[in-house]
């Protein structure tokens, strides 16, 4: 059974699944962990990621891909995180995260995002999308 995802736009319900894979990391990048008492601590987001673990490169990357993994499985068959971090050797306290993010949907399609995340000091500073080109 697809699931839709609701949202705010003229699109109303999003059913396409790579509409629907790059609006929930969307969602992931601007959403608050306390912005919903209904929900409360149940919100994943990447700000609350960064303040609990950015000063860690290999714990953010690896809570990076625990709570992306929860959060999109829930609109996919199946989900897999793969996610990266290296230090910059010019920069102390600088570093970067490769997230690459494979579904597979309810009609067996799959589908891949991927996106590099530049951290400084627990702050975000960019987010680059990666081009599967070949």
């Amino acid at each position: 059974m697809t699931k839709y995802l609701p949202t705010l736009t003229e699109n109303h319900w999003l059913e396409d699944s790579l509409k629907k894979l790059d609006m929930l990391f969307s969602h992931f990048l601007v959403s608050t962990y306390s912005q919903t008492y209904v929900y409360d601590k149940q919100i994943s987001s990447l700000s609350w990621l960064l303040e609990q673990y950015g000063s860690d490169s290999t714990d953010f990357a690896t809570e990076l891909k625990i709570t992306l993994e929860r959060y999109i499985g829930r609109y996919y068959k199946s989900v897999d995180v793969v996610s990266q971090s290296k230090e910059s050797e010019e920069r102390p306290g600088r570093y970067e995260v490769i997230v690459d993010i494979n579904v597979i949907d309810d009609n067996d399609n799959e589908y891949n995002i991927g996106r590099v995340l530049l951290v400084e000091k627990s702050t975000l500073i960019s987010v680059l999308k990666l081009l599967n080109e070949g």
